[in-house]
């Protein structure tokens, strides 16, 4: 005969020979607790069994009763935490500060009328230009009416390389206060003055200088070189006004190479004939396999 510990406080499995359970209060006293008693019969052909034990025992993990059934324990401990790699980033987690809920607008509503929201003052940036309305179908011509951007370019332009010259002297001279009379003096390393001078160089003359220049005019002799050399020759594209001569660059690479421009004209007509010699050819192949059939 087997004996198991039992304990009063605790429920009891009934289970039958099927292997089927339900769960019963124990009535056994508390003075009874941790006595040895026999596998009593219910009248029903129950077991009764206790899943914990009293203080004063221990029983095994697994406890098998006449039906074959197998019940598993969970023994109670306790150990000092330990921590992995990964619990690193769950406290970081935790170390987050909260963010503040965001307040029902109407209760800031009401403290702002009652005077005690302090409104921080935000600087406004201004944007220049809207967008399009989806719905304006107007061309651009007639939503731009008095819209005109200022012109800072003289009309009339400069013909002759000394009226370029004296530009140049006169707006040295204007910023400066130092009177010239040869460019090579005019100094514009300082990047401030050289924009100043040449800005004002560019409105009188009526012509852009591109940034190409502009980078190399440490003095009054390289605007007014490229004036004579490109401006009076002929070469200033006054399509382009970021006119950057390409000619003048030496490439080292064999791989670069520069192609001139191309008119909308010369484009067209390349086109046309290519067309003519690839229509020529593919009609003197046909006619090569039509004899080839023939034959």
């Amino acid at each position: 005969m087997r004996y198991l510990y039992v304990c009063s406080h605790i429920p009891l499995i009934l289970t039958n020979q099927q292997g089927y359970c339900r769960i019963r209060k124990s009535t056994t006293p508390r003075s009874q607790c941790g006595k040895k008693v026999k596998r009593r019969q219910h009248h029903h052909g129950h077991q009764l069994l206790h899943l914990r034990v009293c203080s004063r025992s221990l029983t095994p993990n697994m406890i098998t009763t006449r039906a074959t059934t197998q019940i598993s324990r969970r023994l109670l401990h306790t150990s000092s935490v330990q921590y992995g790699f990964m619990d690193w980033f769950s406290m970081k987690k935790d170390q987050q500060k909260k963010k503040e809920k965001a307040e029902d607008t109407s209760k800031v509503i009401e403290r702002a009328e009652k005077g005690e929201v302090q409104v921080t003052k935000v600087e406004k940036i201004e944007f220049i230009g809207k967008k399009k309305d989806p719905a304006d179908l107007r061309p651009i011509s007639e939503r731009l009416q008095g819209f005109s951007i200022k012109p800072w370019l003289s009309k009339s332009k400069v013909t002759t390389a000394d009226e370029f010259k004296n530009i140049i002297l006169s707006n040295y001279t204007k910023f400066t206060k130092k009177t010239t009379d040869d460019l090579s003096q005019v100094d514009l390393k300082n990047l401030n003055l050289r924009f100043d001078i040449t800005k004002a160089v560019q409105a009188e003359s009526g012509y852009l200088i591109p940034d190409y220049v502009l980078t190399k005019a440490n003095d009054g002799s390289v605007l007014q070189q490229y004036f004579e050399q490109k401006i009076l020759t002929g070469d200033y594209l006054i399509t382009n006004p970021e006119h950057l001569d390409i000619e003048d660059f030496e490439y080292s690479s064999p791989n670069i190479s520069v192609k001139m421009n191309v008119t909308t004209k010369e484009r067209k007509s390349k086109y046309k004939k290519l067309l003519k010699e690839a229509k020529a050819a593919q009609e003197a192949k046909a006619a090569e396999l039509m004899k080839g059939v023939g034959a």
